[in-house]
């Protein structure tokens, strides 16, 4: 009976680890695949801690396979990382992370969407390493998963921190090196969430899409339409425009100055008619700008393509390049004195190639090597390139009471001279600030006698002030309400209290050549800066012209990809029908499009047959100058003006970086265009809102798994 009953039970028991055994061997799985699905999540998480501290703008856009051993393997797509992790059992389990959005090409992310590994999950990173705001963090419940306008944002990301979402998954996969993705919908999830920052980061600056360690002065043609327009393609941070001194814009539309961010200016106030929604606040003379030095920028390297440095000229004779050893200044002095010199044929180096008439190629980075006589380097038309209209002849022996001629200043200027019946033959006139009494500009006058063709005139600005807008003063003043004629000047008799006066008797001066031009003896040549172009091919990388000392090239300057970096001045006329865009950060560039230690000038003025007008320019990137940057792209002369659009920002630093803005005396902003469109777009930014230390840290601030949408 006992041998019978034990045998009973332990038939029972025996049944029972039958029984049970599927289930404790599945639970046991299952543990198992969770463990491993946990630290395939984590070890993306390394992962992506390990690409960030190599390369603080990384966003899974290495777009290649980045790491490929037998027991790790990481995939990158446009902003998505599929990664494969050996399990102890010898299987793979895997971790995905995606900063794509998923929601076309460019949009909210500033990135296409991915071709090879879409990441089908709601959590979505952010690299705010650089940001100069906190950055929201979205939830991608839109249709196929992409994150539109209405997602939500649960919480931000705070400055100098990265939030990095990873999805685990282990178990039956299907998953190879081949197939990174493996089955879709397989597999124990486990996801990780973490908030990783930069201790201790310094001095943040703030965020502009333009800095100017002086004026900022803009012109604009009276009249419907002309206005400056301040957005920022992040809404995350503010469209902004800084000044150590002033913001100045005159002209334009009932509201000349179109923008809801923020202005700071020296003494808290723009000189604009400007819309409800903008904020003013002070800028202190402490506050840094964007720091961008010389060594961090992208150059050609000297060791690689060059080209000689040297005046080259487009002959219409012959439709080639003719090289001169020479600098600027010099070759304008030896072709008016040999005008037939055809100098030697130019040699190009196989990075710059020239295509159609007068068009040329860079389809690689090239350095201007320094002759014996010159680190220049200049390409333009034979007669030159006219930077305004050339003035009206002017009447000779004219009596005491006729119209005064102005004349044509060094630099190329217009200069308006008044006239009355009782006009002194010399005298100076002064025109101040009706607030504070402060000189705004000058003009002085001499040998008016009535009888002399070509009398002499000054202009003597006080700051950032342009001869277009003296001029323009004269023909309106309505349009500059805060500045009137001191009653102390000389030689000058006002009628009243209001200046009223006709252009064409105003601003009669003595015939010549348009300024900028060359036009040497007997040369009938018609080729223009309209018929010019040199393009940057670069699609795929940067491509980057430097030069020891000054940059002048004349033609449209258009592509993507292109750099310019000059030791000296770069000087860009007839530059426009197109854009000239960078490549954003990150994205195998460096986002500049123009780095000057000298000066930056644009001027867009093409005078085809005689005919004289500006072009629209257009740049995304980074304009970054030491000294001042102007673009003329009017006149009040010429009907047909062009607009300024930069996508990016522009920083008239006025010094070299390492010091504080303005050293140098200089970084005053001067435009003049029918209109003016900054957009703030910090992809182009890298590491000017703040230079990360040397190899340095991601602390943990928070860390969360098994996440819910």
């Amino acid at each position: 009976m006992i041998s019978i009953v034990l045998s009973v039970v332990m038939a029972m028991f025996v049944g029972a680890a039958l029984s049970l055994g599927p289930a404790h061997l599945g639970a046991g799985a299952l543990t198992i695949n969770q463990l491993d699905a946990q630290r395939a999540a984590e070890s993306g998480v390394e992962y992506g801690l390990s690409q960030l501290r190599k390369n603080p703008d990384w966003r899974g856009n290495e777009n290649r396979i980045t790491v490929n051993s037998p027991d790790l393997f990481v995939q990158e797509d446009n902003g998505n990382v599929v990664g494969l992790v050996r399990t102890p059992s010898g299987e793979w389990s895997q971790f995905k992370i995606r900063f794509n959005y998923q929601d076309g090409s460019g949009n909210g992310d500033g990135l296409d969407d991915p071709t090879l590994l879409r990441v089908d999950n709601p959590f979505v990173s952010v690299n705010n390493l650089r940001g100069g705001v906190p950055a929201e963090v979205p939830r991608a419940d839109g249709a196929g998963w992409s994150v539109t306008s209405t997602s939500r944002r649960p919480y931000t990301c705070p400055l100098w921190s990265a939030c990095l979402a990873v999805e685990g998954r282990a178990g039956q996969l299907d998953a190879t090196p081949a197939n990174p993705l493996g089955s879709p919908g397989r597999g124990t999830v486990r996801t990780v969430e973490t908030l990783c920052q930069v201790p201790d980061m310094g001095e943040l600056v703030d965020d502009a899409g333009t800095m100017a360690a002086r004026e900022m002065q803009v012109s604009l043609p009276p009249g419907k339409d002309h206005a400056v327009t301040v957005t920022s393609k992040d809404k995350g941070r503010l469209a902004s425009v800084r000044s150590k001194a002033s913001i100045n814009v005159s002209g334009g539309d009932t509201v000349n100055y179109v923008s809801s961010g923020e202005v700071a200016t020296s003494d808290r106030t723009l000189n604009a008619r400007y819309t409800s929604g903008l904020s003013l606040r002070q800028e202190k003379p402490i506050d840094p700008f964007y720091q961008l030095a010389w060594d961090q920028v992208k150059t050609a390297n000297p060791a690689g393509k060059t080209l000689d440095a040297g005046v080259y000229v487009w002959w219409e004779q012959d439709k080639a390049l003719h090289y001169y050893d020479m600098n600027y200044a010099d070759y304008v002095q030896h072709i008016r004195n040999n005008p037939t010199d055809p100098g030697v044929p130019a040699v190009l180096p196989s990075s710059i190639k020239p295509t159609s008439n007068y068009d040329l190629q860079i389809v690689e980075s090239t350095y201007v090597k320094a002759t014996a006589t010159t680190d220049d380097l200049s390409i333009i038309t034979r007669t030159g390139a006219p930077l305004d209209v050339p003035p009206p002849p002017a009447a000779g022996g004219r009596a005491a009471t006729d119209s005064i001629a102005g004349d044509v200043m060094a630099s190329g200027d217009l200069v308006p001279v008044l006239t009355s019946t009782n006009q002194a033959n010399n005298g100076q006139l002064d025109v101040i600030d009706s607030a504070t009494g402060q000189p705004v500009f000058s003009l002085a006058w001499d040998n008016l006698d009535g009888q002399l063709a070509d009398p002499q005139a000054r202009f003597s600005p006080v700051g950032n002030v342009s001869e277009y807008d003296a001029t323009r003063f004269f023909l309106d003043p309505s349009l500059y309400p805060k500045w009137q004629i001191a009653s102390t000047s000389t030689g000058y008799v006002q009628a009243s209290s209001t200046v009223t006066m006709n252009a064409a008797s105003t601003m009669r001066v003595k015939s010549g050549a348009a300024p900028g031009t060359i036009n040497p003896p007997g040369i009938s040549d018609q080729v223009d800066a309209s018929d010019l172009k040199i393009e940057f091919k670069g699609d795929q990388s940067l491509v980057v012209l430097s030069s020891p000392g000054d940059l002048r090239l004349t033609g449209a300057v258009t592509g993507k990809g292109g750099s310019m970096t000059a030791a000296g001045d770069i000087r860009l006329v007839g530059v426009g029908s197109g854009q000239l865009a960078s490549l954003p950060t990150g994205d195998q560039g460096d986002g500049v499009n123009l780095y000057a230690s000298g000066n930056v000038f644009l001027n867009s003025m093409t005078a085809k047959n005689g005919t004289y007008g500006f072009r629209d320019v257009h740049f995304k990137g980074v304009i970054y100058t030491w000294g001042n940057f102007s673009a003329h792209l009017a006149s009040p002369a010429v009907r047909d003006a062009g607009s300024l659009k930069l996508e990016g920002t522009l920083i008239a630093y006025g010094g070299d970086p390492k010091q504080a803005p303005g050293s140098n005396g200089r970084g005053a902003v001067s435009v003049q265009a029918r209109e003016v469109d900054l957009k703030f777009d910090p992809s182009y930014l890298g590491g000017l809102s703040q230079v990360l230390p040397a190899n340095f840290q991601l602390k943990p601030i928070s860390w969360n798994t098994d996440l819910k949408p």
